[in-house]
């Protein structure tokens, strides 16, 4: 149940989850958009994706999409204006003067 397992874990295959389509259309690239309204009495909304791509499988292309800030800058305009004007190099130290929790 949702109450056991919690977190995204939970969502996948769930039929207690009262998923809305929002979007469907079998011609386009993403061919169906669902949106749940709560999750776990929350009330932001999350969005569901559906896709079907052809081609090469290559999982690390797909990871640098949205993981890379360059590759983000070009397809996302809120990563493209982030100024970043205090960077922690040394987030062992950092750790360190905030008491050895995980942090980064």
């Amino acid at each position: 149940s949702l109450q056991q397992e919690g977190g995204f874990q939970a969502i996948d295959g769930s039929t207690d989850l009262k998923w809305r389509r929002i979007e469907a259309n079998a011609h386009k690239t993403v061919h169906r958009i669902d949106k749940l309204d709560s999750f776990q009495n929350i009330k932001t909304p999350l969005l569901r994706f559906r896709s079907t791509i052809k081609g090469p499988c290559l999982g690390e292309r797909f990871s640098n999409f949205i993981m890379d800030l360059e590759e983000r800058k070009k397809w996302d305009d809120q990563v493209a204006h982030v100024e970043e004007m205090y960077p922690i190099n040394d987030l062992v130290a950092v750790n360190d003067i905030l008491g050895h929790k995980k942090f980064g």
